[in-house]
């Protein structure tokens, strides 16, 4: 090398170094912000715990933490995404499509360098990287995932003489033998929409199948087609045989739980972060046990939501965002944190959960053959909070169902811009395949 390249290449050097440490000291100097979607006081602790932990381990950063509760989160962020700067610089958010709908308006940063350089794609299960990605690039961190399930009390079980079931059929004769017993086979919390939404994917998946749910979630099915009928009309046999509790229209989620832990009720249905929400002292007694299948020739599937930390597009500290990312990747935080707020690691190198109910659940996660987030998070918000409100319809009366699957497809037409109106032939994303 000339001198002359030798003094420009050592000029160079001296410039790439000294805008790093620029970079880093306007990091250093800028608040680092993180957003977090909060749902009740055991998740409160659990966010608080492992928020504290990056401030000791990182104490040159100005950390600002911020939290929201449920019923704002999901409207309020994309509103918050328009801000210049972003009002924080990690955010919680969820795969399916409400990741893809921030993508599209180009309000996410790609993770794919770090996720490369760190190794994300070996140390994460394969089909939680793939649901964090949007056309061949990483867009959030893998958090958090969890099973949709029915939760009930091992003691009360025990001593109603009751298994849990494997089957459909012997899942109708329980909720028959608890309504003998003078108790509510079933607690659902009617008032929070998204709980409603939670049965009908059930139905739907298991009766239906993983690529008929999916066309289905995209818009791509009507709402009149005949195996979507037949998913309302398994539900509506549970609804017309009472075997919910009658109150369930006036309780939200949270107020539905208490039944479960005075043995008012026999099993609700619910994500894994309602464990949190059961009284310390009987969270040793609960137990789980996943949807039971409604067509034995499909094989296990499971709604398993995967929550994800994200950096916004527009985000003031960029710097600080990644390096609070590579903390929440390492597996002893992960670990930590997941077990203490009631969710399983999407990290492979985590040990398995202490909690017998968390073991049955990483146990039918791992039997999966197929996953789905959940109806509000594989469908575009603005079609699913109104067809969530149709839902609780349907809840409130069951006899209209020709009427709430009208009023479905009315929305699918309007709010999904490639649907067709149903034809008379099937199209082939309405055929039934597992």
């Amino acid at each position: 090398m000339s001198l002359w390249r030798r003094r420009q290449h050592l000029a160079w050097l001296g410039s790439a170094w000294s805008g790093a440490f620029a970079t880093e000291a306007r990091a250093l100097s800028t608040p680092l912000r993180v957003l977090w979607l909060v749902t009740g006081g055991k998740h409160r602790d659990a966010v608080a715990r492992v928020l504290q932990g990056f401030e000791a381990a990182y104490p040159q950063w100005r950390f600002e933490p911020m939290e929201l509760d449920q019923a704002d989160y999901k409207a309020r962020v994309p509103q918050m995404l328009e801000a210049r700067p972003a009002p924080a610089d990690v955010m919680f958010w969820f795969a399916g499509e409400r990741l893809r709908e921030l993508v599209r308006m180009g309000q996410l940063t790609p993770l794919t360098a770090v996720a490369q350089a760190d190794g994300w794609a070996q140390q994460f299960q394969p089909a939680l990287i793939a649901e964090a990605s949007v056309q061949g690039d990483l867009y959030g961190l893998p958090l958090s995932t969890y099973l949709w399930g029915f939760f009930y009390r091992r003691s009360a079980f025990a001593d109603w003489g009751l298994s849990p079931p494997r089957t459909w059929p012997e899942f109708l004769a329980l909720c028959r033998r608890l309504q003998a017993l003078g108790i509510a086979p079933l607690m659902l919390g009617a008032r929070d929409d998204w709980a409603v939404a939670g049965w009908f994917g059930q139905f739907n998946l298991r009766l239906n199948g993983h690529s008929f749910h999916a066309a289905l979630m995209r818009g791509e099915v009507p709402y009149t087609a005949p195996q979507v009928q037949a998913a309302f009309v398994a539900w509506r046999e549970l609804l017309t045989m009472g075997a919910f509790h009658r109150k369930s229209q006036e309780l939200n989620w949270r107020q539905a739980i208490p039944y479960i832990s005075r043995r008012l009720g026999g099993m609700m249905l619910m994500g894994g972060f309602a464990a949190g929400q059961f009284p310390k002292a009987i969270r040793d007694d609960l137990a789980w046990f996943p949807f039971p299948p409604l067509d034995p020739k499909l094989p296990p599937l499971e709604e398993a939501p995967l929550d994800l930390l994200v950096i916004p597009t527009h985000c003031a500290n960029p710097v600080g965002a990644r390096a609070f990312l590579r903390h929440m990747a390492q597996p002893q935080i992960q670990a930590a944190f997941n077990e203490s707020a009631g969710m399983l690691s999407p990290h492979q190198k985590v040990p398995p959960p202490a909690a017998d109910w968390m073991r049955a659940s990483t146990h039918a996660l791992q039997r999966a053959r197929g996953l789905t987030q959940f109806f509000d998070r594989d469908s575009p918000s603005a079609f699913s909070a109104p067809a969530m409100r149709a839902m609780q319809g349907f809840v409130e009366a069951p006899q209209r169902l020709p009427e709430v699957l009208q009023q479905l497809e009315a929305l699918r037409l309007q709010h999904y811009a490639h649907a067709t109106p149903p034809s008379g032939r099937s199209p082939a994303a309405m055929k039934r395949r597992p």
